[in-house]
């Protein structure tokens, strides 16, 4: 109920993603709120507020740059800060041009200039004590990493949360599909356009530019705590930039980064519901450990911090939290469930040829998105997550399902889930999209991970390739990294589909120019699974004892 009253407040709602569950260490009723305005080395002067209880006694600095309206950021989620006003002094302020800094003029300074400007304005204050970490999720998670990569001498730490500091191709583009929804949404809160990104759909010098300029990992020399959840948008990007900053920041920093990953959405971290689902082992553990990590850094608290593991993440179904110091060393094994026909999923492929199943997909009426990485801000109706995709997926005549038999024991998935396809089609181009679900023995179809591929993209982002119609392909497709064990007595079930929309663009089958040409074709797609072509789901299966 809670989640539902937020989103229909705008740009509030964007705030409460990044900011977690109710606080660990509640902030003071008595606090005193005292405006002030930053100055920025081009002249410019940013708006912002100190939250204290004593504007005269110096204390650790949180700092929060918000975009989406400093005083609206306070009041609404002032308990889901979980940093005590006993303990530190709050600063938030709002972004260049934006709200209560809207006067402040877009020169050649940027987040990442004035992010250095105003932690080195804090040190100097009066109520500062000369330390400052940054927190914030989402953009307010992308002005940290810019900060942090200017060095300003003060800034101690910081906590990135649902954010991944690199800008590629698939940022915008998830298997050569346009992420419309998403993007839309950024269009609205005012971070992108569009038309841009839609001039570029094809992998090329332009996206690698930009993943170059962007990856900053190189730069950071403070630590810092990444926290991400299964159901965010980017958890692959995260956990990838996590490794990054383990090889490549400044080596006196590398082992000090830590990384969280929860059973959480981008909207809700901390939240025991997620979806039609429940995690109460991992409800508010973020915010307990976010406090845990600025009072090691900034209060000098001897609490263990450094001997925290390095990766923590929930292992849903066995609903705990496991360890590790690497995400990629952990030891798997690679468990492939082959399509079969009757619908069935099996370990063995077949020994017969020409089994393959068919479905016509219609672009004007596209098989829908129904949970997974939805994100309507302005839209309070919408569920993300986890949700059961029996009544508007699984029943409609565009979808094909492959179901195992109930499982004899538990099955431990932990890594990347990937697909691959055999297909044909009667048009020059289409869509092949794959729903991962966990079948639970009521026979509640629950999303769990899902990924998709544009045909002509099928093998490699960088070159368009038109179908042959009726000729048969392969097409590799990447869902995401899960930590999930499916237990005893329940099924997997893949859907295979040829859209999700609108999480990604609809494809017309015409064969067109990408994203100008709207001609509409009604495709039959074929998925082929025999001794010749043998599609399957790929499992990343944990060793035992692991």
């Amino acid at each position: 109920m809670r989640n539902r009253l937020i989103k229909m407040i705008c740009f509030i709602t964007f705030v409460g993603l990044f900011l977690g569950n109710v606080s660990v260490h509640p902030i003071k009723a008595t606090s005193t709120r005292i405006p002030f305005l930053v100055p920025m080395r081009d002249g410019e002067k940013l708006a912002g507020d100190l939250y204290t209880t004593d504007p005269n006694l110096p204390k650790p600095v949180i700092l929060i740059q918000t975009p989406y309206d400093k005083s609206k950021y306070w009041t609404q989620f002032e308990l889901r800060i979980p940093f005590s006003l006993d303990h530190y002094n709050v600063l938030i302020t709002d972004w260049r041009g934006r709200f209560a800094s809207s006067y402040a003029k877009k020169t050649k300074s940027t987040n990442a200039t004035d992010g250095y400007d105003v932690v080195e304005w804090i040190a100097i204050q009066k109520w500062s004590n000369g330390k400052v970490g940054t927190y914030g999720g989402s953009a307010l998670g992308d002005v940290q990493f810019k900060t942090a990569s200017q060095k300003p001498p003060h800034l101690v730490c910081a906590i990135p949360m649902v954010k991944d500091y690199r800008v590629d191709y698939e940022t915008y583009f998830f298997g050569g599909e346009f992420r419309r929804e998403q993007i839309e949404a950024l269009e609205l809160l005012q971070f992108t356009k569009i038309d841009t990104i839609l001039s570029q759909p094809v992998m090329n010098q332009y996206w690698k530019t930009i993943e170059k300029l962007t990856d900053l990992s190189k730069t950071f020399a403070i630590p810092m705590l990444f926290i991400t959840g299964w159901f965010d948008h980017y958890p692959d990007k995260v956990i990838r930039a996590f490794g990054d900053i383990q090889e490549k920041s400044d080596p006196s920093v590398r082992a000090k980064h830590k990384l969280i990953v929860g059973p959480w959405g981008h909207e809700n971290l901390g939240e025991i519901k997620q979806g039609d689902l429940s995690f109460p082992g991992a409800k508010n553990f973020d915010d307990q450990e976010a406090v845990r990590f600025m009072d090691y850094y900034l209060r000098e608290i001897q609490n263990n911090w450094e001997s925290t593991p390095v990766i923590q993440y929930y292992q849903m179904g066995e609903e705990k939290w496991m360890y590790a110091n690497s995400w990629q060393q952990i030891e798997r094994k690679e468990l492939s469930l082959y399509l079969q026909p009757n619908q069935q999923l099996g370990t063995s492929p077949l020994s017969c040829q020409g089994a393959s199943d068919a479905f016509f997909y219609d672009p004007s009426n596209p098989t829908p998105s129904v949970g997974g990485k939805r994100f309507s801000p302005f839209n309070p109706t919408i569920q993300s997550g986890p949700l059961d995709q029996r009544e508007k997926v699984e029943s409609r005549a565009d979808v094909l399902l492959y179901t195992s038999h109930p499982l004899e024991s538990d099955l431990s998935i932990n890594g990347l889930i990937q697909a691959e396809v055999y297909f044909s089609s009667n048009q020059l181009d289409t869509d092949i999209s794959i729903r991962f679900c966990d079948v639970y023995p009521d026979g509640r179809s629950i999303l769990m991970a899902e990924g998709i591929k544009r045909a002509r993209f099928r093998n490699s982002l960088e070159k368009e390739e038109l179908l042959i119609p009726e000729q048969i392909y392969k097409t590799t497709i990447t869902l995401q990294h899960l930590a999930l064990t499916i237990k005893k007595g329940h099924k997997i079930r893949v859907i295979i589909s040829s859209a999700s929309y609108p999480i990604f663009e609809k494809n017309p089958n015409n064969g067109g120019k990408l994203y100008e040409d709207s001609r509409v074709s009604i495709a039959l797609n074929s998925v082929y699974h025999d001794f010749n072509f043998p599609s399957r789901l790929i499992l990343p299966i944990l060793f035992p004892g692991n």
